[in-house]
């Protein structure tokens, strides 16, 4: 019997670090878990649940409905919704200051070496790591990432390389990917 692998990965960063999480799990967990945050986001009364902007003020979570308490309680809501399904998170970070100290020498190694590129590449890579020990007959991922305009095309360029050129031992897991913006 076989199943679809999906993942749905997003970035964060500031000038210190940047991180690209994703979420890995078959894609019936996923219309299950989208139907769940749905649901949370109605109960609640939200449009959206972004963690950084809870945290940052930002809208739709400026106002003094947020406070503390609040943005506890709402973390503690939507990780509950993630966490009650057999679903993996990952995570792949760059420093980005021992990624410029480097750059220079990282350069013969790496075509792309941006903070955003090289977590990219990280996470898939620790996907493609991870599903491959579970021996599940050579299923491939189904890959999203939020919408990044800026590196997009590099970061498809890479994954492409990686699933044709031949070397890369877990090109097998590489099934399709796109970009998509947050709804």
């Amino acid at each position: 019997m076989s199943f679809m692998i999906c993942s749905y990965a997003d970035e964060s960063g500031d000038k210190g670090i940047y991180s690209v999480c994703g979420l890995l799990g078959k894609l019936g967990d996923f219309v299950e878990l989208g139907r769940r945050w749905r649901a949370a986001l109605l109960k609640e009364r939200l449009t959206e649940f972004h963690s950084a902007k809870l945290e940052n003020h930002l809208a739709p979570y400026e106002d003094a409905r947020f406070d503390r308490d609040r943005r506890d309680y709402l973390q503690r809501q939507f990780i509950g919704v993630i966490t009650a399904l057999p679903v993996w998170g990952f995570n792949a970070f760059v420093e980005v200051k021992a990624l410029s100290a480097h750059e220079s020498e990282l350069k013969r190694f790496m075509s792309h070496t941006e903070p955003y590129t090289l977590a990219f590449r990280m996470l898939i890579e620790i996907m493609a790591l991870e599903i491959d020990d579970y021996k599940l007959r050579k299923e491939p991922i189904a890959f999203v990432f939020d919408q990044q305009k800026q590196y997009e095309g590099k970061a498809k360029e890479m994954y492409d390389y990686l699933a044709t050129d031949g070397n890369w031992p877990l090109a097998h897991r590489l099934g399709s990917i796109g970009f998509c913006l947050k709804t």
